[in-house]
């Protein structure tokens, strides 16, 4: 039995659209984008812990996590 990964990778990143605003979709998206890139970062060859770049990571996440939570989606963060 095969699976259509394209529509879990959709709904991993994109998330659930019904029943919300075009707003609450694009922080959600941002938010995931955040940890994406974090992942990325702290798993590359580059990482070294306490960088200004780790700080900058860190930060833009928490301000779209606060972000989402502001637009009443925080619960998926």
């Amino acid at each position: 039995m095969e699976r259509d990964y394209s529509m879990l990778y959709n709904t991993a990143l994109f998330g659930k659209k019904k029943g919300k605003t075009k707003e609450q979709i694009n922080a959600l998206c941002y938010y995931r984008f955040c940890l994406i890139e974090e992942d990325r970062y702290m798993g590359s060859v580059f990482y070294r812990p306490g960088d200004n770049r780790e700080k900058e990571l860190l930060n833009r996440t928490a301000e779209a996590v606060s972000r989402c939570q502001k637009l009443g989606v925080g619960e998926y963060c």
